[in-house]
């Protein structure tokens, strides 16, 4: 997503509650840093099946994430690559892929299939949050987590 594209998303939030306090910086650059990677279409319908379930507007990006519901079926994707001995584009999901041991993935069943995928998703997206919250600038950490060192 372009910068613009996140001015006219956050601006389209601000419209359709037009009620409730407005965005402070900091909380656009959460956003922002939380949902560029996504597209804007994507979160648009996000915004909207939120609208569908909320009176409140989104306060954290979890709020527009969680109704994205083409994420799960991209990382069942990116772990099926894994398994098919094919080239995976995605480092994130490789180092994951490494820290689960990936030569013990390689010897699981059929049956272990899905506890090993939650587990995946469950790793992939702390370790996303992670590189995300470190990519954050310093002042926005302090805002955000008290004083760094």
């Amino acid at each position: 997503m372009t910068e613009d594209e996140f001015t006219n998303l956050m601006g389209r939030m601000e419209e359709a509650y037009p009620s409730q306090p407005k965005y402070q910086n900091t909380q656009k650059a959460i956003f922002w840093t939380a949902l560029q990677d996504q597209t804007y279409k994507e979160l648009v319908y996000a915004f909207i099946e939120h609208c569908k379930v909320d009176e409140w507007k989104p306060q954290v990006p979890v709020h527009l994430l969680k109704h994205l519901t083409n994420k799960s079926i991209q990382l069942r994707e990116t772990f099926m690559l894994f398994f098919q001995h094919k080239e995976m584009k995605d480092k994130l999901a490789v180092s994951v892929i490494n820290k689960m041991g990936s030569d013990r993935l390689r010897k699981s069943t059929e049956k272990q299939f899905e506890s090993l995928l939650e587990e995946f998703c469950q790793l992939y997206g702390q370790a996303k949050n992670k590189s995300i919250c470190e990519a954050l600038p310093n002042n926005i950490k302090n805002k955000l987590m008290g004083v760094i060192k």
